[in-house]
């Protein structure tokens, strides 16, 4: 399978997911991490299922999760210990802005903590849902540097790097 397919394969699975068709045969999240237009800030996008994810939360905070607020909090503290993500080598921290509950999923947005110059590499390590989700597919699409990459990441290939040619 090309890249090409592999992408089309990705936008037709969370297009159906999106659309509520056969949503819970496949457990997936996708994380989004694109830069602003002056390209210097990254933001956060984050699509979970709603049940794995709040499930996930109660078996990590023992509590259960109603409102926006509690939400972004949990949400915040369980990716700090789940999900790694450096950029130009360098270990980077994000905030968590805005969390959703919309119909079956849960939207996070948040914005990285520091501004970059040019981005050349971006290592991403994903355990989330990993132990409490059996099959869990966590997508991770990068939208930097006018370029589209994604990464299917699992409780067998838990990491992945996207190196950026800094040369135009």
């Amino acid at each position: 399978m090309n890249k090409a397919q592999f992408t089309n394969s990705l936008i037709f699975i969370f297009a159906m997911i999106i659309s509520g068709g056969y949503a819970h045969d496949i457990n997936m999240a996708v994380f989004e991490i694109s830069s602003k237009k002056d390209n210097s800030s990254l933001m956060l996008s984050i699509t979970l299922d709603r049940e794995d994810f709040l499930r996930t939360l109660f078996a990590s905070t023992g509590s259960r999760l109603s409102t926006n607020e509690r939400l972004k909090w949990a949400a915040q503290h369980y990716f700090e210990s789940n999900l790694m993500i450096r950029v130009n080598g360098s270990c980077t921290s994000f905030r968590i802005t805005d969390a959703e509950f919309l119909g079956e999923y849960i939207k996070l947005k948040g914005v990285f903590e520091r501004t970059y110059d040019a981005i050349n590499e971006v290592q991403v390590e994903n355990y989330c849902m990993l132990n409490v989700v059996k099959d869990q597919e966590n997508i991770v699409r990068l939208h930097l540097n006018d370029q589209q990459r994604s990464f299917r990441l699992n409780e067998d290939r838990i990491r992945t790097v996207a190196s950026y040619n800094s040369s135009p």
